[in-house]
């Protein structure tokens, strides 16, 4: 008897010495988990998103799925701008699979003409899964079955779109679910209607490889895909090469696209804090938001608004400008417009779109060099945490800006609405911040090399928008079709970080805590 607790407690204190090795106490007794330099969380979904990724790529490379045919690119006058062998080509498939699953938008392909119904079909498929998120599906599938949801799984969703409250994520997951699909059918239903039923207002000007008007189906597989779309931020359309140009006087279809994707960029939490205000409304009792969905509503309304004044200002006093070396702009936003009205939506929209939406009704070229540069910005920081959207995120900006206040009025802390902020958030934000402008010069300067023709500012543009994923860009399709190789694995890197998130990213290979029992000397340094 001696001999066996003997044994046994020798046995136990080699097991607890592995546990603590691993920097997990409940961890099973297996090096499974070693080889693998990644974490246990962001690691994971590390590798189920490129797994999907490389898969799309795949399938959109193949017969079946894309058209193989010479096509001829025109600009809005008909003119001819150059022409194109969209063949199969894992790269382009690649490069399409990443932008549908990261919700950008940035296409070096035709969808509605390149790819047939099911290859459609494969995108619109990579737009739901990114936008909702792979651990989501999974939760959901569970809940339907009635199986348990294991603690590792409430982490991994956790993760990808849940909140800071460990304890209301599954019911946070759920929620925002029910809520989006219904949005999405919702929309569908307006968009079938309205592709049934209106043409586009000036399809003479721009090539349609879909015409929806009074065909029932396709009316149908439009309304369906651009619903998806839309509440997911993708971008994505299958009308033409010239986005929603054709309509660009069909203000219930943009209405409805805005309403869509500033929804799908607000975030899972604050849906379910909206849910949770609403429902105690009808009950007469009081439901207070969460610090971050006051953040993260105050932050994007009041962005939302000094980008469409900030645009519309620099139009409204240029309308004379000259672009130097160009000569006069011919077509201006304002200018041309036939109303007011048209001008205003057209500035409206367009800058609305930036928050990460990738849909515009004019060329986002014509801009002036100082609209386009207010609308990188947006671009640059995004939506909310845990949506559909990219960028270093509202809360992000946020926190560095009351972080800036609390320096200025000397506060050892960083207070708002009565609640501190943890230094450690304050320190990731300022990583994040810092990283994410980093990986925008190096960018820059990778995609100038090799394509020294291309406008610095153009290039600024449609960087920002593959790290926001959002799906704008200033350079022509012919442009963006004959990037070279290394441009085009800039954007792709670009894009796979706006969809995961800086944050994340950062915390793919770190394991276990990394903290440290000792400290060293303190001692001052002399900044600014």
């Amino acid at each position: 008897m001696f001999s066996q607790l003997y044994f046994k407690n020798i046995f136990k204190r080699k097991n607890d010495s592995k546990r603590q090795r691993s920097n997990d106490p409940g961890a099973p007794l297996t090096r499974r988990r070693h080889w693998l330099p990644f974490s246990k969380i962001a690691g994971k979904l590390f590798l189920v998103y490129i797994l999907i990724v490389f898969l799309g790529g795949l399938l959109l490379s193949i017969p079946g799925f894309v058209n193989n045919v010479n096509r001829v690119v025109r600009d809005g006058y008909g003119n001819i701008l150059g022409t194109y062998n969209f063949s199969w080509n894992y790269l382009v498939g690649l490069f399409t699979a990443l932008s549908a699953f990261s919700d950008t938008g940035i296409t070096i392909s035709n969808p509605a003409a390149d790819y047939s119904f099911w290859g459609q079909l494969i995108i619109l498929i990579l737009i739901q899964t990114g936008g909702f998120g792979i651990v989501t599906f999974k939760i959901m599938i569970f809940v339907w079955l009635g199986r348990r949801i294991s603690i590792k799984d409430k982490m991994l969703v956790q993760g990808e779109r849940g909140s800071s409250n460990f304890g209301h994520t599954i019911d946070l997951i759920k929620n925002s679910f029910i809520f989006l699909i219904i949005l999405e059918c919702f929309g569908a239903i307006l968009l079938f209607c309205n592709f049934y039923f209106s043409s586009a207002s000036i399809e003479g000007k721009y090539m349609i490889d879909n015409v929806t008007y009074h065909n029932f189906w396709r009316s149908l597989w439009s309304g369906i895909f651009h619903s998806i779309s839309s509440i997911n931020n993708a971008g994505f359309d299958i009308i033409g090469n010239s986005s929603l140009m054709p309509y660009n006087s069909n203000y219930f279809m943009q209405f409805v696209f805005m309403f869509q994707f500033v929804i799908g960029g607000l975030g899972f939490p604050t849906f379910y804090d909206l849910k949770r205000k609403f429902v105690a409304w009808r009950r007469k009792e009081h439901a207070k938001f969460t610090l971050f969905t006051k953040i993260n509503l105050i932050t994007y309304v009041g962005l939302s608004i000094v980008g469409v004044l900030s645009v519309w200002l620099i139009e409204f006093t240029n309308l004379n400008a000259t672009a130097g070396v160009n000569g006069p702009y011919i077509e201006t936003i304002l200018r041309n417009s036939t109303s007011n009205w048209n001008g205003f939506m057209n500035i409206f929209f367009n800058t609305m779109s930036t928050r990460n939406a990738g849909y515009s009704t004019v060329d986002m070229s014509k801009f002036l060099p100082g609209s386009r540069i207010v609308m990188s910005v947006m671009m640059f920081i995004g939506s909310a945490p845990s949506s559909t959207a990219g960028g270093i995120r509202t809360t992000t900006l946020a926190v560095i800006i009351i972080t800036i206040w609390s320096i200025i009025r000397n506060n050892n802390s960083v207070n708002v609405f009565k609640r501190k902020i943890p230094n450690e958030t304050v320190k990731r934000a300022l990583v994040v911040t810092t990283i994410s402008g980093a990986l925008i010069m190096g960018a820059i300067i990778c995609i100038s090399a090799e394509n020294p023709n291309i406008d610095v500012l153009n290039a600024f543009f449609t960087i920002c928008s593959a790290f926001g994923t959002t799906g704008l860009s200033t350079l022509g399709f012919t442009e963006l079709y004959h990037l070279g190789v290394l441009s085009t694995l800039v954007l792709i890197l670009l894009m796979f970080i706006g969809q995961l998130g800086v944050s994340s990213t950062l915390l793919v290979s770190i394991r276990g805590t990394g903290e440290k029992e000792y400290s060293y000397v303190e001692e001052n340094i002399l900044i600014g």
